[in-house]
């Protein structure tokens, strides 16, 4: 059964994994521990069975929700889990009286820009060079927040 949960230290080498499996920049641990300090609220994993199979990453930033990594495995895409976690970190920033959400996102990947444009989210801008691999990004923006 999934659960959607905020994360736990214990589940740090799941996320870890999860990260290094789907996303294709790689993170130091430290990274997710220091945004878990910072915005424990708005740090949320997917859990099926004690597995980690999704998570998602969002901080306040200027006025925004500024999601900063969402991944789901795999195996459980195209079966709510982005939703789900999407949603969740929505509910938990909606008294915040934010004036958007805020991300980047790798230009060729279709799955994620297809699944945010979907919840209203328009390109707003090209970030050349911003991956480590000298990917490019979108910046993409939902305003209003709701």
């Amino acid at each position: 059964m999934l659960v959607i949960r905020s994360f736990r230290p214990s589940d740090l080498e799941k996320v870890k994994r999860l990260s290094d499996n789907t996303l294709r920049e790689p993170y130091d641990p430290s990274l997710f521990t220091t945004i878990y300090a910072l915005s424990p609220e708005g740090f949320i994993v997917a859990v099926d069975g004690g597995e980690v199979v999704g998570f998602v990453l969002g901080v306040e930033e200027d006025r925004m929700l500024r999601i900063l990594m969402l991944a789901v495995d795999e195996r459980y895409r195209c079966r709510g889990v982005g939703s789900a976690l999407f949603d969740e970190l929505l509910c938990r920033f909606s008294n915040r009286n934010l004036s958007g959400i805020t991300l980047e996102v790798r230009t060729n990947n279709s799955g994620a820009i297809d699944f945010y444009r979907k919840r209203g989210f328009e390109i707003v801008e090209i970030l050349p060079g911003y991956y480590t691999d000298g990917s490019p990004a979108y910046k993409m923006v939902r305003k209003p927040f709701f």
